[in-house]
């Protein structure tokens, strides 16, 4: 997480790193973190490679863990 976090610090429009943060944060179990990560990278697509279609088919169901 903490290289992710530099790699945010360098480039704050890197959707891949929001995207691997969010993967990060879900494996730790904290899911509202991967979904706020998730929806930068969304906001990102741009630059987001084959993983924003990943990220936009699990974000419902991981919100609705989050609640």
């Amino acid at each position: 997480i903490m290289d992710y976090n530099r790699a945010l610090e360098l480039d704050p429009d890197l959707a891949a790193a929001y995207t691997n943060r969010g993967i990060a944060y879900y494996k730790r179990g904290n899911l509202s973190q991967a979904v706020a990560d998730f929806k930068q990278a969304l906001s990102r697509r741009s630059t987001l490679p084959d993983r924003g279609n990943m990220v936009e088919k699990a974000l419902p169901a991981i919100e609705k863990w989050t609640k």
